[in-house]
C-alpha cells in the first residue's frame, strides 16, 4: 500500500498527523547521518572542532570505532524504527511535507547449501561466466607450466571455484525482480532483508 492508498482509507486527522511525524522525525535522523556524503567537511568548524577534541593523529581505529557507531544508529534506524511505522501504517513509500521521499526495499542474501547442486542450477541458468575459479599449489609448486603439465607432473593443488558473494547476490536480486524462480530450498537459503530507502 502506497501513500495514496493509506489516506484513502478513512483515518483519523491525528492519528495521520502523528504518524506523518514520526516519519518525519526518523527520516531526519537518516538524511543528517547521509549529510555531505559527496561532499568534504575538510574545512567546515564542525570538521575543526572535532579534530581539536581527537587531536591531529587519532588512532585509526578508534576513528573506524565512531563510523561503525554512526553506521549502526543508521541501520537501527531504517530497518527498525522507520520500517516499524511504515508497516504500522501499511504504507510502502511516502512523501513527506518537506520532500523527503520514503520507500520500502528488500535485498535478498543467497547463502549456499549444496555447492554441488547449485553449480548446477548456475550452468543450466547461463551464469558460468560468474563462476572465478582458482588454483591453491604447495609452497614452490607454482611453475610456468601451470595448466598445461599439472596432472601430467602430479603436482598436488586444491581447485576452488565459486561467485563472488556481490555478484550472487545481484543475480537473485535481479531475479526477484524480474518474477525468476529460485533453486529449491535445499540448494540455497534466501534471507529477505528489508529496509527503508531515505532520499
Amino acid at each position: 500500500m502506497n501513500e495514496k492508498d493509506f489516506f484513502d482509507v478513512e483515518q483519523n486527522e491525528d492519528e495521520v498527523k502523528q504518524l506523518k511525524g514520526k516519519l518525519a522525525e526518523f527520516a531526519e535522523k537518516v538524511k543528517k547521518l547521509q549529510e555531505g556524503k559527496n561532499d568534504s567537511w575538510e574545512e567546515t568548524e564542525i570538521f575543526k572542532k572535532i579534530i581539536t577534541i581527537i587531536g591531529e593523529y587519532a588512532p585509526i581505529k578508534l576513528l573506524e570505532d565512531i563510523v561503525s557507531y554512526y553506521n549502526k544508529k543508521k541501520q537501527k534506524i531504517i530497518t527498525d524504527e522507520l520500517l516499524s511505522i511504515m508497516d504500522e501504517g501499511c504504507i510502502s513509500s511516502m512523501i513527506l511535507d518537506n520532500g523527503t521521499k520514503l520507500n520500502v526495499k528488500k535485498k535478498l542474501k543467497p547463502n549456499v547449501i549444496n555447492e554441488k547442486e547449485f553449480y548446477e542450477w548456475v550452468e543450466k541458468e547461463g551464469y558460468s561466466d560468474f563462476i572465478k575459479d582458482n588454483l591453491e599449489f604447495g609452497k614452490g609448486e607454482l611453475n610456468n607450466e601451470i595448466l598445461k603439465y599439472l596432472y601430467d607432473n602430479g603436482i598436488s593443488f586444491k581447485r576452488k571455484s565459486g561467485i563472488h558473494y556481490q555478484t550472487l547476490t545481484k543475480i537473485f536480486n535481479d531475479r526477484e525482480e524480474a518474477g525468476q524462480e529460485f533453486p529449491a530450498d535445499n540448494i540455497v537459503k534466501i534471507d529477505v532483508f528489508r529496509y527503508v530507502d531515505v532520499k
